[in-house]
């Protein structure tokens, strides 16, 4: 009984810790802040086509949601120091950073949104830091013409992160989220997941495993269209990532048949959930070899 009791006493201790540190995130730090700091921490070095843009996206998401500039600069720095990133490409985030700050203050965009114009004026710095640097290390066209395709991805991916981090970070309340939304989040929730698949085959199949589940559970609890939208968006870059267009069906399949059937009764989305695990013991048992080459 003496046993059971001390035993009783270090759990509540455990747990008395546990809520410590949660309610330290959840007061101090902030739930929003918490959250974004994870995203950039683990995703920062994730390469698309052999670029690396996110923590580029993260600065400007940073200034959409009021989350001071300094934060996603130590993360990022540090990331990269840790993951051994080149010196020219630390220098290149560290140059665009500084001339963003400057930017925000500096330049004012008017008759566009403030998502649309925070969106320019990185762009506008990311361009500033690329002539410049073009100029002073005399590169050849070859580098102007990377960081241009750089600019545009960057583009590209913060009107996606902007929509699904609005998501996440208000996910403990009960609101109603838009289609645009709800397939941006799950974008952005796979892309932060990328790192995984350094493992090889293996983190690749946990990644789909994860992918298709998600595509699944979207399916499920959502409506039909935002669950057709998500299937459809994460097939295609599963497909990409893998370069195997069969992929477009295996993943989309499950969650269309789990969204439409959702339609007609919830308990009836059960079948798609079925599909998957059938598809997806289909995919383990031929050892589907899946070489993550965009992200290389």
């Amino acid at each position: 009984m003496v046993f059971e009791q001390e035993q009783s006493d270090t759990i509540n201790v455990k747990y008395s810790k546990l809520d410590g540190v949660l309610s330290f995130f959840k007061n101090i730090v902030g739930y929003k802040v918490f959250i974004f700091t994870v995203i950039l921490a683990v995703s920062s070095m994730v390469s698309i086509f052999g670029y690396h843009p996110i923590p580029f996206v993260m600065l400007a998401v940073a200034t959409v949601f009021k989350i001071p500039l300094l934060l996603p600069g130590v993360v990022t720095v540090l990331s990269m120091i840790i993951l051994k990133a080149s010196v020219p490409e630390i220098m290149l985030y560290v140059l665009t950073n500084i001339t963003y700050i400057i930017a925000t203050v500096a330049i004012n965009i008017q008759d566009v949104g403030r998502k649309v114009a925070i969106g320019i004026k990185l762009a506008i710095s990311m361009a500033i830091v690329t002539v410049i640097m073009f100029f002073v290390k005399k590169c050849e066209l070859g580098y102007l013409l990377d960081n241009v395709a750089l600019i545009f991805l960057v583009q590209a991916i913060y009107y996606v992160y902007v929509h699904g981090f609005y998501f996440l970070s208000n996910i403990d309340k009960n609101m109603i989220y838009s289609v645009e939304e709800i397939v941006s989040m799950a974008v952005m929730v796979m892309i932060t997941l990328l790192p995984i698949t350094n493992a090889g085959t293996v983190g690749m199949n946990i990644w789909m495993t994860i992918c298709l589940l998600f595509v699944v559970l979207i399916g499920y609890t959502g409506n039909a269209i935002s669950g057709v939208a998500v299937s459809v968006v994460l097939g295609m870059f599963s497909a990409i990532l893998s370069k195997d267009i069969n992929l477009l069906a295996v993943v989309a399949a499950p969650g269309i048949v789990a969204s439409l059937l959702n339609r007609v009764n919830k308990a009836f989305s059960i079948i798609g959930v079925v599909i998957s695990a059938v598809i997806l013991n289909y995919i383990m048992q031929r050892n589907l070899v899946i070489s993550p080459e965009i992200i290389e």
